[in-house]
Parts: structure tokens; sequence; C-alpha cells
């Protein structure tokens, strides 16, 4: 019986230094009925010239050119081009081991989301109900990211990237997924590893990009609060304001804290928790915060009092 077609969907841009390792990971698997797909997100560099001369090399590749449009816009690109029965999805700056495709393929099974470890993290093998797994990402126990697993193709078409947020939808997309399951498995096996990279190029904590953050992630939670029928509400709550605690650790002015302060998603946050969030074990993690920290408190509930009295 000849094995089925496994799409695997590279988004790239920009990214001549490390395409060719990713796609040298992927050819080289065990596994041989592959369909690589490398959309190639509008980049300004050699990663077209790249990618051309290693699908010249390999039939099995193909190169689909597009505009700029962000990785959600790339991914369901090749989510509308795959020819697989399954889809695996790798970040163009990371590689898998040599049996991860195989790994995969032979331990799948019905009603069940599978993946395979992360060297970074050297997952055990572990086995979740969709209830327990979506908690756990939740709760930041588990990586709300879609590295490693194998997808049915048919599940994923129906659901695809929401291109409306770029911060957290690879969670969006995981915990829909998993609304089509009943089990999600990890696998921990010698050769069967995704290997993430971490590339922090172009990563800026200014304070458009960590409001820009704040009002994605918020979005996004509030997205899988609708998805998942409010089920998962005070999980969701936490989360929030764990995240925005994380992105408000980035600030390194008195001019950016004020301006984050004053933005009014912000505002709503506070309306919402009051003084729930800014713990000072956060705080303790950034000299600066901590210099803030009373003058913090003093502005929250002087403009606490000050929206509420214009509500």
């Amino acid at each position: 019986m000849e094995k089925e077609l496994v799409t695997i969907i590279v988004p790239v841009y920009n990214d001549e230094r490390y395409i060719g390792r990713c796609i040298n990971s992927l050819i080289n698997q065990k596994y041989a009925n592959l369909d690589i797909l490398i959309i190639n997100d509008g980049s300004t560099d050699n990663t077209e010239k790249i990618c051309k001369i290693l699908s010249s090399k390999d039939k099995r590749i193909r190169v689909i050119n597009k505009e700029n449009g962000g990785v959600s816009s790339a991914r369901n690109m090749g989510i509308e081009l795959a020819k697989g029965k399954y889809i695996f999805f790798i970040d163009s700056d990371d590689t898998i081991d040599i049996n991860a495709i195989n790994t995969l393929v032979l331990n799948r099974k019905e009603k069940e989301l599978v993946g395979i470890s992360y060297r970074k993290y050297m997952r055990k093998e572990k086995e979740y109900t969709k209830e327990q797994f979506i908690i756990s990402i939740l709760k930041n126990k588990e990586l709300g990211v879609i590295w490693g697993y194998i997808f049915e193709t048919e599940i994923v078409k129906k659901i695809m990237f929401d291109q409306s947020t770029s911060y957290m939808e690879d969670t969006m997309f995981l915990i829909q997924y998993i609304q089509y399951v009943e089990k999600v498995r990890f696998i921990s096996e010698n050769g069967s590893y995704y290997n993430h990279f971490f590339n922090d190029q172009g990563i800026t904590n200014s304070p458009f990009r960590i409001l820009n953050n704040i009002e994605d992630f918020i979005y996004s939670l509030e997205k899988i609060n609708d998805f998942t029928e409010g089920k998962y509400r005070k999980y969701i709550n936490k989360k929030e304001i764990n995240l925005i605690e994380k992105e408000c650790r980035k600030i390194d002015s008195d001019i950016n804290y004020k301006k984050i302060l004053n933005d009014k998603s912000i505002r709503k946050i506070i309306i919402k928790n009051k003084f729930k969030f800014f713990s000072i074990i956060y705080l303790l993690n950034n000299v600066y915060m901590i210099k803030l920290y009373y003058k913090f408190r003093k502005k929250v509930k002087e403009m606490y009092y000050l929206i509420k009295r214009n509500i």
C-alpha cells in the first residue's frame, strides 16, 4: 500500500540565511512521499533565488511567490494549494530530524492530534484529553504553537489561519483544530525531533509594538473564548493579565510608560480587572518598573475613578 502524501508548508520571508538548512532537512526525510510547498511571502533578498535552485534539484518542491501579507496569509495559501492527505507546518528557519514525518504518520490515529517533541524543550511522551490540553496551553504549561504536529488536511481547510492578528494566531488555530479530536499525544523518539531556532530579527520594544501585541492577543483570546463557548473563560482572563504583564515588562522609558498606560485598550483592562495585574513577581524582573510601581498604582487608581465617573 502506498504511503499517504504529506504536504509540508513552509512560509518564508527574507530568510536567505536559513531556508536552505530547513529545506535540506525536509528532502532528507526517510518518509519520501512529500509535497514540499514553499510560500515566498514577498521576500526582497535572495530567498526566491535560493528556493528556485532547491526546487530544480527535487521535483517534490513547489515554490509559490506572493505579495507580502504575513505568515498567516502565506500559510493559508499553502493550505489552499495542499495536495496531501496530511499537512505539516514548519518555520523557514527551523529543521526536523530525519525520521520526524515517518514517526508522525506511523503513530497517528483517528480523532487524535499527534505531535513530535521539540528538541529545545525535550518533552517526554505525554497524552492529554482535548480539555486538559487547552487548559495546559492557557496556563502556559504547553506551547500554543503548530510546530511538530501532523494535521488532517480536510479539517485544516475548515479552519484556516486568522489574518486579523499577528499574536497567538498559532494558538487560535491549534485550539480550533483540537475541537475536532478527542486526544492530543506527543511522541519522543530519537531522530524525530522538531528543532526550533529562535530568531529575534526585527523584534522591537517600542510602545507601538507593545500596544499592537496587547491588542492582538486580546483579540485572539476573545476569539478562543467564542469558539470554545466560554468554557475556559477563567483561564483566558488569567492569561490575558499574564500577557499584559509580560509585554509591559519591556517598557524602558517614562515616555513609553505613559503612552502605554494611557492607551484605550489598557484603560479597558484596568476597568475590567482593577488591580489584579502587575504583580511584584513581574516587577522584580524590570528595574525601571520597580521605580514606577508606586507611581503606577497611584495613576491606575486615579484613572479608574476618572473613567468610572465618565461612564
